[in-house]
């Protein structure tokens, strides 16, 4: 095999990721492949006989899963420069589709803005429906007790637990927990952007 054939495994391994990187932007896909060229040619220190280059292609594993890694980091740090909690959940939502850990993140996020939701709807219900809206304490035939928090079109025949401390108390979980998910939102999209192909080789 000569040195020529040797490049062309490079151009054809450059190629093979290039049709992973779908969904980024012409000068993404050109950077990432510009970057993973460099990378190779610095590994080979000079040399360019096709064993070499073939070990350093070896070196840095399935084109396909290279595609990916660099498609999840390219996409997790695009919401780095942005404060905005939509973009935030967006981006998650995208990488949830591209790794198992996106999955996860996005898992965790739809639980915890929901409970904050909830939490927030419950304390602004109560002060329009108090008598309706609460953590209700009642008998169950299957057990000695059972609690709900609810809105009701009745008043509950049970004992309202809470009463007006439903208010603040659902206003301070509910903008905690969205603060908190918001946050985890955000680390773990710097994590995943922080972890470049390059730093591990």
């Amino acid at each position: 095999m000569s040195n020529l054939s040797g490049i062309h495994a490079l151009d054809v391994y450059l190629n093979m990721v290039r049709a992973g990187l779908r969904g980024l932007s012409k000068s993404e896909v050109e950077e990432t492949l510009a970057e993973l060229r460099s990378h190779v040619l610095d590994r080979l220190g000079g040399a360019s006989e096709p064993e070499d280059i073939a070990a350093a292609l070896t070196a840095l594993g399935d084109p396909v899963g290279l595609a990916k890694l660099n498609l999840r980091e390219r996409v997790a740090a695009r919401a780095q420069t942005s404060w905005s909690p939509l973009a935030i959940f967006g981006t998650v939502a995208q990488l949830a589709a591209l790794s198992l850990q996106g999955l996860l993140v996005f898992v965790v996020s739809v639980a915890g803005y929901l409970f904050a939701l909830v939490c927030l709807f419950a304390a602004i219900a109560k002060l329009f429906a108090p008598t309706r809206v609460g953590f209700w304490r009642v008998a169950d035939p299957t057990d000695d007790w059972s609690f709900s928090l609810s809105l009701i079109a009745r008043p509950q025949p049970g004992h309202e637990i809470l009463g007006w401390v439903l208010v603040p108390l659902g206003l301070l979980l509910g903008a905690g927990v969205g603060w908190l998910t918001y946050q985890f939102g955000r680390q773990s999209l710097r994590q995943i952007a922080g972890r470049h192909w390059a730093r591990g080789t």
